[in-house]
């Protein structure tokens, strides 16, 4: 009677250095990686030692990488080495999207902003949506008297009035004209 055929152990070190030839099998794969194969075939995984052998061979190799680095934020108005507001003052930061954009168009600069701030608990954010549906068919007056609005609301909605100390408009392309524009109203003159 013939016995079945069953696979080889693969050895400690891959079986072949170079590529593959062309047309090789998961088997042949298998064996050059170095795994083994089990009872069946099926169950590909690293014998036992041949995990940290390998993760011994790929550290000598592997160049040494810097230490990693906290990410700051450093802008202009920022005095180094304290907090940028007096206490009790918060810095709102409005996003204002461009032609035919929305809200959430400033939303990963907005999260990242949010991340690198030294002082997180003075900032405020708010996201426009006032000009969502004109900024194709209004005029620039119009988009900067909703804009102003929205301004104000927001600060009067989340009691900032007396305590924002700071307002800086993050527009994008579009939003940077209708920015201008809602800083030319009345609404707004009391945070310039």
């Amino acid at each position: 009677t013939a016995e079945p055929a069953t696979a080889e152990p693969a050895t400690a070190e891959p079986a072949t250095a170079g590529p593959l030839p062309e047309g090789a099998t998961p088997l042949e794969l298998a064996r050059r990686l170095g795994l083994e194969l089990g009872g069946k075939g099926r169950d590909y995984g690293l014998r036992a030692g041949e995990l940290e052998h390998q993760a011994a061979r790929s550290a000598r190799a592997a160049p040494a990488w810097p230490e990693p680095v906290t990410p700051r934020l450093s802008l202009s108005w920022m005095p180094s080495g304290r907090s940028p507001l007096p206490p009790g003052k918060h810095h709102l930061y409005v996003f204002v999207h461009g032609f035919h954009g929305n809200a959430l168009d400033l939303r990963g600069f907005r999260n990242q902003l949010a991340l690198l701030l030294p002082d997180k608990s003075c900032a405020r954010f708010l996201m426009s949506s006032s000009n969502e549906d004109f900024t194709a068919t209004s005029s620039f007056e119009e988009m900067g008297e909703n804009l102003a609005n929205e301004v104000r609301a927001f600060l009067r909605s989340e009691s900032l009035d007396q305590s924002a100390a700071r307002v800086s408009f993050v527009c994008h392309s579009f939003g940077s004209i209708i920015a201008r524009a809602a800083l030319r109203k009345p609404q707004l003159e009391a945070l310039l």
